[in-house]
């Protein structure tokens, strides 16, 4: 089972990443 949890946090990371680049490409524009 624990396999199966990392798969599925491994899919939330996925699926956050477009949010957290997004993120990071404000932050560092702001910092430019």
């Amino acid at each position: 089972d624990g396999s199966d949890i990392s798969t599925r946090d491994l899919q939330k990371m996925v699926q956050a990443l477009p949010q957290y680049t997004e993120q990071m490409d404000k932050l560092t524009a702001h910092v430019d």
